[in-house]
């Protein structure tokens, strides 16, 4: 533990230099990677894996009919979001195939990923309102800096405008929906800038148990020099909602409340090489009821689940551009820990929470991380081959798994350019998928760490005013962790499949707005993408909760145009048909599985824009669709919301 004290003295000494050394001249601008990095140094995070990522931006979000993060990345190639309720109250986001505790989500570019399950990742402690851009990578990545996605990752990025402004929306909807927001940015002086944003929605809901109440605060402060940048974020989500069936056909009447604190600080500082340091922690407390206010609970109920992680993480990230091309180095550790009532280890003393909660378990696991890569890189061409190791004492061989990975690209024409990669990736198990035990789950304390090597190969086109992605992965994967249910078996069981195969092929076709300019002023944007998956095991038959029940065909289509003035319209529409089936309330005791029926939602809104905003009358699934992402959960039908997004400048 002694190098772990001295990389975080290392990363406290550095972000105290970076006040030592602020100058008052003006923001510099570094090209990196192709990368041109000025305010934000985020944007290079994946700069080795430029042609798989996939940018939505402020215009993009603040034309989408949508309301929440989750509803927005609905609509994105390669993304599946199965949701429990609506407007996002929790859903899990599955990257390519992959299950939602393989996805890694960062907040301007800090591992805010829940060690207890994926369900809990997207619980966010910012708006939509508060977010600049989000950033999707497609696919594993080994040789970039931590961490390391074993499917994919999105980074979530936040406004952060040296101008004085403020934002404020409002929002109502059918079911008693409110949501009111404010976003303010001030700077101070030409290098500091600060965003505060808060957040507050809440509903009835729009069928027994399903009501909600969410809020939200979040502060980001960024410091620009003439050599670094530094950030400091944090943030808190406070969460309530009716979870009906949520986890279980048997017992619908479920509820689960979260409480969710962020904070980290980020150095980058560019000199003759370029050394990015960041601490961070996150905490998650949950509440879950599988008889909402123990209302009408057996005598073998024991009460509500009571949870509590914390997230403890630094990494030191350099690189170092010469003549040959840029070299990358890398380390990173991260401190994951539990207290709950049911994961984990018996505690020889319980410990007493907050609300006079009583823990009676607990759980810890350290993680290091170590990454080397060099990118050679000419007009023409472009290769980084890498390697990463990691390690962790919750690995039951505790060795240090080495993760190599390799892209190369290849412009062929200044329209065309071809890719293909290859790259190892590696899981631990959540806590809830070793520990965790209920009447109808169990989890598997002997669980091994996922396994997986990808490959893809794929091309970027620009015709005219269309950019045109297409692409082909193969994901070979060892120890696939799911809840599985054999047959006439009561209780889904924790399990590493012996192997999961997965064959996608990819399309994404967007306009490209300044070429469409030339073209026509009544179409704003378009764009549609389709995905296809299969995905083979070798193991007996079983009933998947999740990792055999992907969107096998997913087909989206998004339109923005202008009706007449500033008068628009934005349109979407998604056709979703997923593998796999769930056991419906009908046949709890039978156990014969239902198949997930394809469906298409669509969505629009109507905007008005005027000079401080947006007045909006939107709609979601307005063909008013009955439709399940995931088990016995039913979405919500046609839901009609209005509202307004200002923005008033404080000059």
């Amino acid at each position: 533990m002694n190098i772990l004290r001295i990389a975080f003295l290392i990363i406290f000494l550095t972000s105290l230099k970076a006040f030592a050394l602020i100058e008052e001249d003006s923001i510099a601008v570094y090209e990196m990677d192709e990368i041109q990095v000025t305010e934000e140094r985020n944007s290079a995070l994946f700069a080795n894996k430029s042609e798989q990522i996939r940018v939505i931006s402020k215009e993009e979000i603040s034309a989408a009919p949508v309301e929440s993060i989750n509803e927005l990345l609905e609509y994105c190639h390669g993304i599946d979001v199965r949701q429990r309720g609506g407007y996002g109250v929790q859903s899990d986001i599955s990257i390519r195939g992959g299950s939602s505790n393989q996805s890694v989500v960062l907040l301007n570019g800090i591992n805010i990923t829940d060690p207890q399950t994926g369900h809990l990742t997207m619980n966010l402690p910012i708006s939509l309102n508060a977010i600049e851009r989000i950033e999707i990578l497609q696919g594993p990545a080994a040789n970039i800096n931590s961490p390391k996605p074993f499917a994919g990752a999105i980074n979530i990025i936040t406004n952060t405008k040296n101008t004085p402004n403020l934002g404020v929306s409002l929002m109502r909807g059918q079911y008693d929906l409110y949501d009111a927001g404010v976003t303010a940015t001030m700077p101070m002086g030409k290098k500091f800038t600060n965003m505060l944003s808060a957040s507050h929605t809440r509903s009835d809901g729009y069928i027994e148990n399903t009501d909600f109440k969410t809020t939200t605060v979040f502060y980001h402060g960024k410091y620009t020099g003439d050599k670094q940048i530094l950030n400091i974020q944090a943030g808190g989500a406070d969460k309530n909602h009716g979870a009906n069936s949520f986890y279980s056909s048997l017992y619908p009447n479920q509820f689960e409340a979260n409480r969710t604190y962020f904070a980290s600080l980020s150095h980058d500082w560019f000199t003759f090489i370029d050394i990015s340091t960041q601490v961070y922690w996150r905490q998650n407390a949950d509440r879950f009821e599988l008889f909402k206010d123990n209302w009408n609970a057996p005598e073998w109920y024991g009460g509500s689940n009571f949870h509590r992680t914390d997230i403890l993480g630094g990494a030191i990230n350099t690189q170092k551009k010469w003549k040959y091309g840029i070299s990358y180095l890398g380390i990173d550790y991260r401190k994951e820990s539990i207290l709950s009532n049911n994961i984990g280890y018996d505690l020889e003393t319980p410990i007493e929470g907050t609300d006079s909660i009583l823990y009676t378990k607990k759980y810890t696991r350290d993680n290091i991380g170590v990454n080397f890569a060099h990118k050679f890189n000419t007009d023409k061409f472009a290769a980084t081959i890498g390697i990463a190791g990691q390690w962790s004492n919750d690995n039951r061989d505790n060795k240090m798994v080495l993760l190599p990975g390799l892209d190369v690209s290849f412009k062929t024409t200044d329209e065309i350019s071809l890719y293909a990669s290859a790259n190892k990736s590696h899981r631990l198990p959540t806590f809830t998928e070793r520990f965790y035990q209920s009447p109808t789950n169990a989890g598997n304390e002997n669980l091994k760490a996922e396994l997986a090597y990808t490959y893809e190969i794929g091309a970027n086109i620009k015709y005219d005013f269309l950019d045109v992605k297409a692409s082909y992965f193969y994901r070979q994967g060892e120890n696939i962790i799911d809840w599985i249910k054999v047959p006439n078996a009561y209780i889904w069981q924790a399990t590493n499949i012996t192997t999961l195969n997965t064959h996608g092929i990819g399309l994404d076709i967007s306009t490209n707005k300044t070429e469409l300019k030339e073209i026509t002023s009544f179409l704003e944007q378009a764009r549609i993408s389709y995905q296809y998956l299969y995905q083979a095991k070798n193991s007996a038959d079983f009933s998947s909760k999740y990792a055999l029940d992907n969107l096998k065909h997913k087909l989206d289509f998004s339109l923005v145009n202008k009706i007449y003035g500033p008068i628009f319209s934005s349109w979407r529409i998604s056709l979703q048909d997923r593998e796999g089936g769930y056991i419906s309330y009908e046949n709890v005791q039978s156990g014969i599985e239902t198949a997930y029926e394809p469906f298409v939602i669509l969505d629009a809104r109507l905007f008005w824009k005027i000079k401080q905003g947006i007045v909006f009358a939107e709609g979601s699934n307005l063909l008013d669709a009955d439709y399940f992402d995931i088990g016995n959960v039913e979405q919500p039908g046609r839901w009609l919301k209005f509202g307004v997004n200002l923005n008033f400048s404080l000059k």
